[in-house]
């Protein structure tokens, strides 16, 4: 198993050809005060050889408090072209209460295959 791509950004879509088009990855977010609402992201993921999948889910946790924020189930149906695995995960108002690096992971069966981070920064 390789993962490809796994990444945060602003939006992304699959076109009816099977292209995955990106807008905005991005690393850091600031604000004025915490908490704060952040009105969306987007995660998008593409592993290779992928095992059999009873679970897949996104973890997301504050590493400074060491909390897990949230951790949401991907639907059953993810996209599988060429032996790829791939996905696109919306996620709407998502709440961070101190500033600091935050951490993404996707999960296979319990198991983390792909993290990212990015960091809540003071304006």
């Amino acid at each position: 198993m390789q993962t490809n791509l796994f990444a945060i950004c602003d939006a992304a879509a699959v076109t009816q050809e099977g292209k995955l088009v990106v807008h905005g990855i991005f690393d850091s977010i600031k604000a004025k005060q915490v908490p704060v609402i952040h009105p969306s992201m987007t995660v998008i993921f593409q592993i290779k050889d992928a095992p059999s999948i009873a679970s897949l889910s996104l973890r997301l946790r504050d590493v400074m408090l060491e909390k897990t924020i949230q951790e949401i189930p991907i639907p059953s149906n993810p996209i599988i072209q060429n032996g790829k695995l791939g996905g696109v995960l919306n996620l709407v108002g998502v709440k961070l209460e101190s500033f600091g690096t935050y951490k993404a992971s996707l999960l296979i069966n319990g198991q983390e295959i792909a993290s990212t981070s990015f960091t809540l920064d003071k304006v």
